[in-house]
């Protein structure tokens, strides 16, 4: 079935998968690969109630999670999806982040108007482009707000942020599968006092009745 996606042929890879399901109905790997080929054929019931049972069965399972999070934004449903999402988060067999000297509490649900928020650097140099305008509909929630990001984008941040924003260049380096982010910078501003990652910010706005306006990651 997996094989018959990759070429093309969802009708094909969907009939194969369903007929091993006959076999293992409460295989993730079936359930995932039945849920990808009928989401492509246009049965989006169909796709979520196999990727649903599949992550019944492996409810921490990243690869799970984050196909449910593509369909269900892609879809506009932006709740379920954007909890997903969250679970691009744990480390997985080819990347992991590393956050050196970050030893400040992530925000989870309190009030930020008495709070200095960090926003720090997560993906490639378009999603943070993408990410911008979170942060942007955030600012005002924050008593204060310090952004990491690309280097060659400090100049875009800097023009699109208000001038009481303090925006930083990522110091980020690649160690095997580990992506290293140095926070030696933060001890020595001393303002930041919570910090978030820029890709959780769009689930932290609806949290708050901001409707999202678009998938993250371009989905």
């Amino acid at each position: 079935g997996n094989l018959l996606l990759h070429t093309g042929d969802a009708a094909g890879a969907l009939q194969a998968a369903e007929t091993a399901l006959v076999r293992q109905p409460d295989a993730p790997a079936l359930l995932s690969i039945a849920a990808e080929a009928a989401f492509r054929l246009g049965d989006h019931g169909a796709a979520r109630a196999r990727l649903d049972r599949a992550i019944a069965l492996e409810p921490q399972n990243r690869t799970l999670r984050m196909a449910r999070a593509t369909m269900l934004l892609s879809l506009g449903e932006w709740a379920q999806g954007l909890r997903d999402y969250e679970y691009r988060l744990q480390p997985d067999a080819t990347r992991e982040i590393v956050r050196h000297g970050l030893a400040l509490p992530r925000w989870q649900d309190e009030d930020l108007r008495q709070r200095h928020l960090l926003v720090v650097a997560e993906q490639g140099v378009g999603d943070q482009m993408r990410f911008l305008r979170d942060v942007i509909a955030l600012h005002p929630l924050c008593g204060g707000m310090t952004v990491e990001c690309a280097a060659r984008l400090v100049p875009l941040f800097r023009r699109s942020l208000p001038s009481a924003v303090t925006v930083v260049a990522a110091e980020e380096r690649t160690d095997g599968r580990r992506h290293v982010f140095d926070y030696a910078w933060l001890a020595r501003s001393g303002s930041a006092d919570i910090w978030i990652e820029m890709g959780s910010l769009m689930l932290r706005l609806l949290e708050r009745g901001v409707a999202p306006d678009r998938p993250p990651e371009g989905h």
